[in-house]
């Protein structure tokens, strides 16, 4: 479909010792646009687990985190 992009990415998980802020478990994002005569529209979504150290802080609930 002429003016119809769309994009997926998968997300590694990396845990950095001591900086639960900076980590992430795995997940996927994607994204879909589309532009017809001048005007766009896009809309995007991510999800990744949770380490289990961002599960363990304070304001940790959820064992998902999500984007869009």
């Amino acid at each position: 479909v002429d003016g119809l992009n769309f994009a997926v990415q998968y997300l590694g998980k990396n845990e950095r010792a001591g900086i639960p802020e900076r980590s992430n478990g795995d997940g996927v994002g994607g994204s879909i646009s589309y532009e017809f005569e001048g005007f766009g529209i896009v809309g995007a979504y991510g999800a990744a687990d949770r380490t289990d150290a961002q599960e363990a802080e304070f304001r940790g609930q959820g064992k998902k985190a999500e984007q869009w």
